[in-house]
């Protein structure tokens, strides 16, 4: 299978010649004369691969100013053969640092024989990555359950992030698998075999930040009993995930993006020592990031280092035809699991799942079909719908209670106590009963959701006279 070519080439004579040798062998090829059109072509083209010439006359960009320009674009999959016959020895080392597959000289020295070898050589390599990325996808597909066209989408955007080392942006509400997305581009990239670390922003105190990111020597606060490497150094030649980015401080974004930008971690109480690090940045957020960048609440230089990499997830409500999908798997997953006797069809049931919103989304989906399966030595359609039926009302009930509870009068009441410790008793007790409910009530799940310990949790409970049915 012929590939396309995008010749850069500003000798007229010389382009209209290869041109010509290539059209001989069956490829399309688009030429351009200078970096301006090239990028109109490129757009509109996109080419299996470039032969790029360096020194570039009438030109606004020279050829290594347009493979930089390239490098830069998140699309940028095609291969790039140098040709120059004027191009200094730096220049071509520079080009061949930049990922160029090889270089072929122009003028007395051309040889045609090696140049069309060289081409063949790196289409079939591309061709052949595209095939990589096609089993990729099949694997995607057995990972991330539906065929709805915006998880297609999804899945399309973490195969092409995944071979990029920028630094990425993954949005979506609580409960649509952010985290999961995360490892899925670590697993596919080339850092594969290194290390992949989690650090969720909103279980850390804003005083223990600094030193859980980037670590702290021995003595450096009260309770440093020893050295402590952070999660940037923990993830050094690997990925960071940091989970709900917008939950840092102004101060705290300001010291990631020059962690970014010098590529090096200060130590808490080194006296200013500092240790360099090689870390790609998976950050992730269920908030409108530019929203907050437009209300000052977000610095605007940090956003734009991770704004040309997004994955958005859509909410399980915006993919309606996958419900029956998916629950159909975990379904049959937690059988195994649980020894459950199954038997349904949720073609029968699949009208009810579709019309609720699944606020909670997969997270409450996968959920839901856990506890069926445990708390049921058999699972048919009637029961699952007795048990869903349960659920959504278990749902409506709490969203009225947290509703009425955060209304005014209520509201108003808590606002306006005289009583600091008062009202925080108050807030407290409310926020533990809304996620203990939104957790099925297990101690365990909504510890960890909320950032405690079990042992925590428990006292705190007890302190406020919950009951755990």
């Amino acid at each position: 299978m012929k590939g396309n070519i995008i010749l850069l080439e500003d000798n007229k004579q010389i382009a209209n010649y290869y041109e010509k040798m290539l059209k001989a062998e069956s490829y399309k090829v688009e030429v351009a004369y200078n970096s301006s059109s090239f990028f109109r072509i490129y757009d509109r083209f996109k080419p299996d691969l470039i032969l790029l010439d360096i020194i570039l006359k009438n030109s606004d960009m020279d050829g290594i100013e347009v493979f930089q320009e390239l490098k830069n674009r998140v699309d940028f999959e095609s291969k790039v053969i140098i040709l120059s016959s004027e191009a200094t020895k730096y220049e071509v080392a520079k080009a061949m640092q930049l990922g160029a597959v090889n270089f072929n000289e122009k003028g007395e020295n051309f040889n045609r024989i090696k140049l069309l070898a060289d081409i063949k050589q790196a289409i079939e390599f591309k061709q052949k990555e595209q095939e990589i990325d096609k089993l990729k996808k099949q694997s995607l597909d057995s990972i991330l359950i539906g065929q709805h066209d915006l998880m297609k989408n999804v899945k399309d955007q973490i195969i092409k992030f995944s071979q990029s080392d920028m630094n990425l942006l993954i949005t979506g509400e609580t409960g649509t698998g952010k985290g999961l997305i995360a490892e899925l581009v670590h697993k596919n990239s080339p850092r594969k075999a290194k290390p992949f670390k989690t650090v969720d922003i909103k279980s850390i105190s804003e005083n223990l930040i600094e030193s859980e990111l980037f670590g702290h020597v021995k003595g450096s606060y009260t309770g440093a009993d020893y050295d402590k490497k952070g999660y940037f150094e923990s993830a050094d030649s690997g990925t960071l995930f940091v989970d709900e980015i917008s939950n840092l401080s102004l101060s705290n974004q300001m010291q990631i993006l020059k962690v970014i930008e010098e590529k090096r971690i200060p130590i808490v109480g080194s006296g200013g020592k500092y240790k360099d690090v090689d870390v790609r940045i998976i950050s992730a957020s269920n908030s409108d990031l530019t929203e907050m960048v437009n209300q000052g609440k977000f610095r605007k230089d940090l956003y734009f280092r991770f704004a040309n990499c997004v994955i958005s997830i859509p909410p399980l409500r915006e993919r309606v035809s996958d419900i029956s999908v998916i629950a159909e798997r975990f379904l049959i997953e937690n059988s195994r699991e649980f020894r459950t006797v199954l038997n349904i069809s949720l073609n029968e049931l699949k009208g009810e799942l579709e019309h609720y919103s699944w606020p909670g989304n997969v997270r409450e989906l996968k959920n839901f079909c856990r506890f069926v399966s445990e708390f049921n030595k058999k699972v048919d359609n009637k029961i699952l719908q007795d048990e869903f039926k349960k659920h959504v009302n278990r749902n409506k009930a709490l969203s009225n209670k947290v509703i009425n509870e955060l209304s005014y009068p209520s509201h108003h009441k808590l606002l306006n106590s005289d009583n600091y410790f008062s009202a925080m008793v108050s807030f407290e007790k409310l926020y533990l009963n809304h996620h203990l409910e939104k957790n099925l009530q297990r101690i365990v799940k909504t510890a960890k959701s909320i950032g405690l310990d079990r042992t925590t949790l428990y006292k705190k409970l007890k302190k406020h006279g919950i009951e755990i049915n």
